[in-house]
């Protein structure tokens, strides 16, 4: 599944408040929100945007997909003055007609800077990871590649933002033009989302390609290891007996055994390196 990013707030992740105290919470800013986008005040909309979405993310991280699309709805209307739903439906024709590995090109900072997806990238792109997530959990897949695709590009246009900035306040100071820690850490948490729900499409080599990515921008992190062992894991199985992708199955199981080795009796690796144990001890005549 998806890699929860734990909201703006990760540094308070473990304060995450009950859900009564956060259903009191949620009808004052959704009703702050409303006000806001209704009047059109800028400063109004903005101050809401961002109480709005991290409340969302709590609402993820519970369970509760419809207060989460509520609150993240609020919160891009915030932004555009649109619902996620119509500001996506404008959109999806040219997002659905970028290819994957154009996307994938974002992710490294790799874009035409008139590219015109920039005109529909939100400012925040961990708004955008976290409706991403939303529309993957509601089984929406075309919604969240769009998404996701949008928060890299985002990533990337801010971070070429930052730089131009630097540079015309700091023009004899050189520095590098990578970005920060905590935008990489991002970025990676991103692409490897993307590359979940690609490999939910049925796209695995794309989705192998977002997960190495992701994997080099975070080589520590867990869950990203896992989603790439399973992707290969998964493309072993649909592409059986195709000789061409024989070695998938191997890599899946020597991957799982790295993350247990990180995560001793993970209860997900081991159900899955069992599992990928038994397709290559007996076959792949019952896969997954």
């Amino acid at each position: 599944g998806v890699v929860h990013g734990g909201g703006r707030d990760s540094k308070d992740a473990q304060q995450t408040p009950s859900k009564p105290g956060a259903a009191v919470e949620s009808r004052d800013l959704l009703a702050t929100g409303a006000r806001s986008a209704e009047r059109g005040a800028e400063r109004g909309s903005r101050l809401a945007h961002v109480p709005l979405a991290s409340l969302g993310s709590v609402y993820l991280q519970m369970g509760d997909l419809g207060m989460a699309e509520s609150c993240l709805d609020a919160s891009a209307r915030c932004l555009s003055g649109f619902r996620l739903r119509a500001w996506l439906a404008a959109w999806r024709p040219h997002l659905d007609a970028v290819k994957n590995d154009c996307i994938l090109a974002w992710a490294s900072g790799k874009h035409p800077i008139d590219d015109p997806v920039c005109l529909a990238s939100l400012s925040d792109p961990q708004l955008l990871n976290d409706a991403g997530v939303l529309f993957y959990s509601l089984g929406e897949l075309s919604m969240a590649r769009s998404l996701f695709a949008l928060a890299l590009q985002s990533l990337s246009a801010n971070n070429c933002r930052q730089h131009a900035l630097y540079a015309a306040f700091n023009p004899s100071t050189p520095h590098s033009r990578g970005a920060g820690p905590e935008i990489q850490a991002l970025t990676a948490l991103v692409t490897a989302n993307l590359g979940n729900t690609l490999r939910r499409q049925g796209d695995y080599t794309a989705a192998l390609a977002c997960l190495q990515q992701a994997a080099e921008q975070a080589p520590l992190d867990i869950e990203i290891a896992l989603s790439k062992a399973f992707a290969l894991h998964s493309r072993a199985v649909a592409s059986y007996p195709d000789p061409e992708w024989s070695g998938d199955l191997d890599a899946a199981i020597d991957a799982y055994h790295r993350v247990l080795t990180d995560r001793v009796g993970d209860p997900a690796a081991t159900d899955l390196l069992t599992l990928a144990l038994e397709l290559s001890a007996f076959g792949m005549d019952d896969p997954l």
